[in-house]
């Protein structure tokens, strides 16, 4: 990996070449080091370049995800698409000219609007498992007069909502901030789901920098846990068993997670959660319990 004064030089030059230039076309000399090379050929085209930014051993290039729903409906920038690029394999990024002779295992090149071309060794596509939308198969949908839109697609311009009829189907993560937030400007608000949904607050707010100066002297540890929970996430289940832990014992946990942002109450709980219907009906509090 480049020292670190080197890796500090090749970002504030990286930083200068690339914020607000948009990605054009992308090409793949190898695609074997990717798992799905056409996403990342089709989906990256168009975006634009919002930051550069190094963390640890790694370079992350937020890039602006098309049709996001707007701040309105939208705790925070959600949904944004990532490059990530491992410094200890790569050495860098390179912003050149096409007609420029390309270094020995070059395999990604992302045309940019001003004529060239960034190119790298590997690629890491963070653009998540929920990057494709899915519309609902409802019959009789395309008969439907009125505006209708996936909040994937929603459009960039603004939506008037005020005094209409307004339907949305589910009750997802993101049909959960859409409806606090029109619920007191629409007309009437129908909603369709299959079930009730129950969620928590994320517990998320700006780190500080005494905060983030912590996570940084962690990196070392932090990619060890992600490397081993299953998820990938730092948020490791707890290795009791549920009923091995008493019940004061699970209610300390469940309230050490809830105070916590982030998905600890998901990922850090007892593994039983996933599997056993009790479990669950234990953690979730019952209405005498919300009552008290």
């Amino acid at each position: 990996m480049p020292e670190l004064p080197e890796v500090e030089t090749l970002v504030r030059g990286l930083r200068a070449h690339l914020t607000g230039r948009r990605i054009v076309a992308v090409r793949l000399g190898k695609t074997d080091f990717i798992d799905d090379p056409a996403a990342l050929e089709r989906d990256l085209p168009g975006k634009r370049i919002q930051t550069v930014d190094r963390y640890g051993k790694f370079l992350l290039l937020r890039l602006e995800a098309p049709n996001a729903a707007p701040k309105e409906t939208t705790e925070d920038a959600d949904g944004r698409y990532s490059l990530v690029v491992h410094l200890g394999m790569t050495g860098g990024l390179t912003p050149q000219h096409p007609d420029q002779p390309v270094a020995l295992h070059t395999h990604a090149f992302f045309s940019l609007d001003d004529g060239r071309e960034l190119t790298c060794r590997f690629v890491v596509l963070t653009i998540g498992l929920l990057s494709t939308p899915t519309l609902p198969r409802l019959q009789g949908m395309e008969a439907f007069k009125g505006r209708s839109f996936h909040t994937f697609y929603w459009p960039h311009e603004p939506v008037e909502l005020a005094g209409k009829k307004v339907a949305v189907i589910g009750t997802g993560a993101t049909a959960i901030q859409v409806i606090g937030e029109i619920a007191d400007k629409v007309g009437e608000l129908t909603v369709f789901q299959r079930r009730p949904n129950w969620s928590a607050p994320l517990n998320n707010s700006p780190i500080s920098d005494e905060e983030m100066a912590d996570i940084r002297s962690r990196y070392d540890e932090i990619f060890a846990a992600c490397r081993r929970a299953p998820g990938g996430f730092e948020h490791e289940p707890d290795r009791r068993g549920f009923y091995e832990a008493s019940r004061e014992e699970r209610l300390v946990l469940w309230d050490k997670l809830y105070d916590e942002p982030g998905f600890g109450i998901w990922l850090s709980n007892f593994r039983e959660i996933f599997t056993d219907e009790a479990a669950n009906a234990e953690e979730i509090p019952q209405d005498e319990e919300i009552a008290a």
